[in-house]
């Protein structure tokens, strides 16, 4: 059980540097941070094939940080 929760907690982590990399307008390091993390959280799902609410808001978190990057880097489809 153990072995669970430190891979849960590293990403946690990372998706909290990624959003420190966003506060600090750097965009780009932001973007690339939380595209590994979705990345990463993409196929430990597909390998687990489980249904895990906090994956879930994992993944959610890392989505709404690249969203923004991309957008402050002017990458957003269809934004103004």
């Amino acid at each position: 059980m153990a072995m669970e929760v430190a891979p849960s907690f590293s990403t946690w982590e990372e998706i909290e540097l990624s959003e420190n990399y966003l506060v600090c307008c750097m965009f780009q390091e932001a973007a690339a941070l939380s595209f590994s993390i979705i990345k990463q959280l993409v196929d430990k799902n597909a390998n687990t094939n489980e249904h895990n609410c906090e994956l879930g808001d994992m993944l959610e978190s890392a989505a709404m940080i690249l969203v923004q990057s991309y957008k402050a880097l002017g990458r957003g489809i269809g934004w103004s």
